[in-house]
């Protein structure tokens, strides 16, 4: 619980005023013990080491400073919370930057002996008594939840309890085979779509591997064409040289070496013929 406490406030517990002092040492306690989070305005420090100062000397104002910041946090003031404060409706300009703080900063409210100075605000202001009734009830809050809390974990555990007992004799009825185990229909659905793809799966890896060898024996055929095409053009052009060879043999009335290119050219190609056939019968058998 983040609580401002009223720079006065202080100011009466330091100069020890029997009317408040005994009030105000319980704020100290509760702060001092971290029972709430307190805070004062930086201006509301400078004004108790200015009394200090004045009651005792600087040094032993500063030590009075020290001390209280170690308890308490400071709320450091900027332009904003003033300029808002000086727009407030209450009378007592401190008063009006220690509410404005309040609102700004985002703390539960204000803790101070001077209620009056506090009037017309909207913001929650406490007295040091109504300040430890609000305590009592947050803390009474705090036990109602916290059993509330240990109450829905005994049901659940209690629950998980109940579950477990009905686990334990679910698994005795099928070990016992007393509860028969039937495949819901959605199961036995999936299982047959499941069979469906890996049938379509293997359908089309057989016709992949038909086009395959499809396409292989295709480009095979284009080959033996085109080495068929190749070497008759390659046979066409050499009889042609080896008939304009005989031709040029003969005009120039070299009968007898024409009559024997054109002999050994005949059976040349007698044997090619002859070995081509044969080839075709063995690749038959």
């Amino acid at each position: 619980m983040k609580v401002l406490i009223d720079a006065d406030l202080i100011l009466e517990l330091l100069i020890n005023r029997s009317e408040v002092v005994k009030d105000a040492e319980v704020i100290w306690k509760l702060a001092k013990s971290q029972n709430i989070e307190a805070f004062v305005t930086n201006a509301g420090l400078e004004k108790i080491y200015f009394f200090c100062r004045e009651l005792t000397d600087e040094n032993r104002a500063g030590e009075i400073v020290w001390s209280l910041e170690k308890v308490l946090s400071s709320c450091n003031l900027d332009q904003n919370i003033i300029r808002k404060a000086t727009s407030s409706q209450l009378k007592d300009f401190e008063s009006a930057i220690e509410i404005t703080c309040v609102k700004y900063m985002g703390f539960d409210g204000v803790v101070t002996h001077c209620l009056q100075n506090f009037s017309g605000s909207d913001s929650s202001v406490w007295s040091i008594h109504e300040l430890l009734t609000v305590l009592k009830n947050n803390e009474k809050n705090r036990t109602i939840k916290t059993t509330k809390k240990l109450t829905e974990l005994y049901k659940l555990e209690n629950r998980e309890e109940t579950i477990k007992q009905e686990l334990n004799t679910y698994n005795t009825g099928i070990n016992q085979k007393i509860i028969p185990i039937k495949l819901p229909q959605t199961a036995v659905t999936k299982k047959d779509n499941l069979e469906n793809i890996k049938k379509q799966a293997n359908t089309f890896e057989a016709e992949e591997k038909r086009n395959w060898a499809v396409k292989k024996n295709m480009r095979q055929k284009v080959l033996r064409l085109f080495h068929l095409r190749f070497r008759q053009s390659i046979l066409t052009v050499v009889l042609l040289i080896i008939i304009l060879i005989v031709c040029i043999l003969l005009l120039t009335g070299k009968v007898l070496e024409a009559a024997i290119i054109t002999k050994a050219v005949f059976v040349a190609l007698l044997t090619l013929f002859a070995s081509s056939r044969l080839k075709r019968l063995f690749e038959k058998f």
